[in-house]
């Protein structure tokens, strides 16, 4: 998963599959100790996952 995020696998280019799965990895990490709110309102799981992905994505390689 790491080698597909940082371009370093047998196809030496960035699968975007691999951010989805880190950011879902990290929220049922983090779901266990803490829950997520926006203005007082739980939020859904696949909303934060969209979220945490597509800030990885944007890390540099």
């Amino acid at each position: 998963m790491l080698n597909g995020l940082a371009a370093k696998g047998q196809r030496r280019r960035r699968d975007p599959y691999s951010a989805t799965l880190f950011a879902r990895d990290i929220v049922q990490s983090l779901r266990r100790q803490i829950g997520f709110r926006r203005q007082g309102e739980p939020v859904d799981d696949a909303a934060v996952d969209e979220f945490l992905a597509t800030v990885i994505w944007d890390i540099p390689v």
